[in-house]
């Protein structure tokens, strides 16, 4: 379960400016900028079980 720390408009937001890195980024290194972002979003977090977590969500949201 995902716990909502922001609103749906925020995660709106944040998808957007997301998808507006990601066009900044030639395709060949886009999927190493979100290697990036992943990693630093996973310190931020700090908690290792949450990230765990949240790889197990995005997974099945394929």
């Amino acid at each position: 379960m995902v716990r909502k720390v922001i609103s749906a408009q925020e995660a709106d937001e944040i998808a957007a400016a997301i998808a507006a890195a990601i066009d900044t980024v030639p395709p060949e290194r886009q999927v190493l900028f979100l290697v990036r972002l992943t990693l630093t979003l996973a310190q931020l977090v700090g908690d290792k079980a949450s990230i765990i977590e949240a790889i197990r969500l995005a997974r099945r949201q394929e």
